[in-house]
């Protein structure tokens, strides 16, 4: 019986939706991939705003397994998420609009951060999906700037494992030419 209650409260939880907002294509994000020759889509979600900047939306509404941080169970024990899930579930978690407990959230931040300046905190996680099929490369995190949350999450495919080193340049040029970095 608890397995059918955790089962039906995952289910629960992973098709809940945020409520409807602004998507925006973002061309100059399209452009970044281009330039590293890759196919794939990088999403910022500004939830004080409750917009996302978003490339390639079709794909950032595609689910797929292997999200790094946090990606929600199926009752067939897969983990899959979109890029545009993935943004929201980060923005649930640290922007809470209910009681949370500070000490999970807490070390998160800390094992996630990837640089500090006077302007902004970047946290971030990358990681790689293989399968027989093919290679999916995430890199899913935050910025804090000026006393703002914004989450992003990254995916594109990957054809060999030199590609892979290209997950957080890519993403780091999406975040500058979004006036992010």
């Amino acid at each position: 019986m608890r397995s059918l209650w955790v089962a039906s409260l995952l289910l629960l939880i992973s098709s809940r939706q945020l409520p409807a907002r602004t998507y925006h294509e973002v061309t100059e994000l399209d452009a970044v991939f281009d330039r590293y020759g890759c196919t794939g889509t990088f999403v910022l979600f500004d939830p004080a705003r409750d917009r996302m900047e978003v490339s390639n939306k079709l794909r950032a509404q595609q689910r797929v397994a292997g999200a790094p941080i946090f990606a929600l169970a199926n009752l067939d024990g897969r983990h899959e998420i979109s890029a545009m899930e993935e943004t929201e579930f980060l923005a649930r978690l640290l922007v809470p609009k209910g009681p949370i407990k500070e000490e999970p959230v807490g070390a998160m931040r800390k094992t996630t951060l990837i640089e500090r300046t006077n302007r902004y905190e970047l946290h971030g996680k990358a990681s790689l999906l293989s399968n027989s099929k093919h290679q999916i490369g995430w890199w899913v995190g935050w910025i804090e700037r000026e006393g703002r949350f914004y989450s992003f999450a990254l995916n594109f495919d990957i054809s060999d494992d030199a590609e892979a080193a290209k997950r957080i340049p890519i993403g780091r040029e999406c975040l500058k030419a979004l006036g992010k970095l």
